[in-house]
């Protein structure tokens, strides 16, 4: 008997919304279906086995019911119908068509599914497989336009969010979209977009934050370049580049100023130069004064300044000296008691040579002493002076000879000689030292090695100022270092911008690296071993863990281990080990780190240890290595290979 299809269509609009009924108070026990479908189709078995096909059908016939997408009991059902000689009608275009509406169900096109099946019910009006893909279909669909709209909602809220510049409450729509519709492209393209400008905001917000701290702190060029950092990421930006613009007027009116100081305070040592060499030393003096003045950490004036003290005071002794012992001389010279005047005028003679009196008095004694050999005596004497005058000093000591010859008991001549032979002797000297300064200067120059090359040529110049060779060659390492200089610039700046890159990017310890290169290259910069120094208060504010505080020598290619507990896993991609270690040894030498879990060695670095007196820190980036950050290490191990080490201190930090 057929069913009439507007009944069937009745049956499936009510079946429809019973299923929304359903969906409002839940589904019934799927669990509960299962096992009565388990126990006929166990009926159903059994009568098979025991060829009681009726019963058994029956039995296959109530499991298809309970659950009509099963084909285990459609395969028994016909397997008995041919048993039994019952020839079931011909439905293959429904089973076609029930095919065709399986395969779109299985690759989820619910609504193409939903047509099929229904043309599938016009072949085989209440077949049960077919309405409950039906009743199942409607609820999907359902489902799915709540979902939709939701989701579209979800991401009409977002767009409005982010035309408001509300980028977290954007990007928590987009989230939720996600939820309703997880393979959707746009969704994840636009939380993609959402969330770089987040990261760009905060990296922005941040790089401001330093640049205006540097600038807080003076650090005009540092705070310049961080500055230029910011614009780089947001160049529509004013901030930064007004930045910019107040920083270099800053730094051009330092830069004047200190060109001008400059300026006063070479005036200033160049007249007390002059003066100096004038001997008008109380000019020199004030001019050195000025020159400490304005450059307090110059030590050259403040050298000038007490070499003019001296030379004052030695100047005050020797004239109070000297007024003593003419004097003396003159009181001598009164009771005419000749021998013992002439000895103080020739010490009068010593202090002042300039002074014209003494040796006019030592003449007039000489003249009342030796009457018969003063002419010739004095003819030696005035050609000794003369000669000594002019530097003669081996002619010079040949006539003074001749008067101690002729006046064996006079002081004057003896003086003399005793003088020429010092002088002599000290100007052997400084032509041994002389030759010694050239001859070192040429070796450092043909080394290469001008600084102290230059040094070599200018004792040499000091000792002889005439000489040309020494002059000529300072000109030409002069020309030579300022190529040096800009070349070390070069280098040093290059150094720099590395490791602020490095910096920046908080790969602290190829910062460190680098910022130690650079002060390898200019040690009297400060910059670099400050960077050095802000690194190490970073790190060590983060220590979560100090490994030994004991100092301890590890002997070469011996290997220690310290124990300790377990890093907190957040933040183990960030760990850094901190270690404060002195070589022992006369040579450089590697060391070998290594950490692990127990039995287990995990990974390890190899630390180059230099030839260095002072105790160094080293830090190392541990938690880039896997190893590290996946696994709960509680100890690290050191050996040095080739050198022994002192540990002083081993921590573990972690941002």
């Amino acid at each position: 008997m057929s069913i009439p299809k507007a009944f069937v269509h009745n049956i499936i609009t009510v079946a429809i919304f019973l299923l929304f009924v359903m969906l409002s108070k839940g589904f019934g026990q799927t669990h509960d279906a299962k096992a009565l479908f388990d126990e006929k189709v166990n009926q159903g078995e059994k009568f098979l086995f025991e060829k009681n096909y009726t019963e058994a059908k029956i039995a296959f016939e109530e499991a298809r019911k309970i659950l009509p997408q099963e084909q285990h009991p459609i395969s028994r059902i016909n397997e008995i119908n041919k048993i039994l000689g019952i020839v079931v009608e011909d439905n293959s275009e429904f089973q076609q068509q029930v095919r065709i509406a399986d395969q779109y169900y299985q690759q989820q096109e619910f609504e193409t599914a939903l047509s099929a099946y229904m043309a599938a019910n016009d072949l085989s009006p209440g077949d049960d497989h077919v309405t409950q893909r039906v009743l199942e279909l409607n609820r999907l669909i359902y489902e799915n336009q709540i979902k939709t709209a939701a989701y579209e909602s979800a991401m009409k809220r977002g767009d409005q969010y982010i035309n408001n510049r509300q980028h977290e409450k954007a990007k928590e729509e987009f989230e939720a979209a996600l939820i309703y519709k997880p393979a959707s492209a746009e969704a994840k393209r636009r939380l993609e977009e959402v969330s770089k400008i987040l990261n760009t905001n905060i990296l922005y917000d941040n790089t401001i934050s330093e640049a205006d701290d540097l600038y807080m702190n003076l650090d005009y060029e540092a705070a310049k370049i961080t500055y230029s950092e910011a614009l780089k990421i947001k160049p529509e930006e004013s901030y930064p580049q007004n930045m910019i613009i107040r920083i270099n007027e800053i730094i051009l009116k330092i830069q004047t100023d200190e060109i001008n100081l400059e300026e006063s305070y070479v005036k200033a040592i160049n007249n007390g130069d002059k003066y100096f060499v004038e001997k008008d030393f109380i000019q020199a003096k004030a001019f050195f004064e000025k020159a400490l003045s304005l450059k307090s950490e110059e030590p050259y004036p403040q050298i000038k300044i007490n070499d003019i003290n001296k030379i004052l005071e030695t100047a005050e002794k020797t004239e109070n000296d000297y007024r003593k012992a003419v004097a003396h001389a003159d009181s001598l010279f009164d009771k005419t008691n000749w021998h013992e005047a002439l000895d103080q005028y020739y010490k009068a003679s010593e202090l002042k040579p300039e002074e014209p009196y003494p040796h006019e008095k030592i003449n007039a004694i000489n003249l009342i002493l030796f009457k018969n050999l003063d002419e010739e005596y004095q003819s030696a004497i005035q050609l000794g002076d003369e000669l000594l005058s002019q530097n003669n000093l081996e002619q010079a000591l040949d006539h003074f000879k001749k008067a101690v010859e002729l006046k064996p008991d006079q002081v004057y001549p003896k003086t003399k000689i005793e003088e020429i032979n010092e002088a002599l002797k000290d100007l052997q000297q400084k032509k041994e030292l002389y030759d010694q300064f050239i001859s070192s200067a040429d070796f450092q120059y043909d080394a290469a090695n001008f600084h102290a090359a230059k040094a070599s040529y200018r004792s040499a110049l000091e000792l002889f100022p005439e000489s040309t060779y020494p002059k000529e060659r300072i000109t030409t390492i002069d020309g030579i270092l300022k190529a040096e200089i800009e070349r070390v610039q070069k280098e040093y700046n290059a150094a720099i911008a590395e490791a602020d890159r490095f910096f920046m990017q908080k790969a602290y310890d190829n910062a460190i690296n680098q910022y130690t290169i650079a002060a390898g290259i200019k040690p009297d910069e400060e910059y670099p071993l400050k960077r050095i120094y802000d690194i190490t208060k970073i790190i060590e504010a983060n220590v979560v863990v100090d490994v030994t505080k004991v100092a301890e020598v590890v002997q070469s290619n011996n290997l220690v281990r310290y124990e300790f507990n377990p890093v907190p896993r957040q933040g183990r991609r960030e760990s850094y080990i901190i270690l404060k270690t002195k070589n022992l040894s006369n040579n450089d030498f590697k060391l070998f780190l290594n950490y692990g879990k127990d039995g287990s060695n995990n990974g390890g670095f190899v630390i180059n240890i230099p030839n260095l007196e002072q105790t160094r820190d080293y830090i190392v980036k541990v938690g880039s290595q896997y190893k590290w950050f996946s696994e709960d290490n509680n100890w690290v191990s050191l050996q040095p290979e080739g050198g022994n080490i002192k540990v002083e201190l081993i921590q573990i930090s972690q941002e």
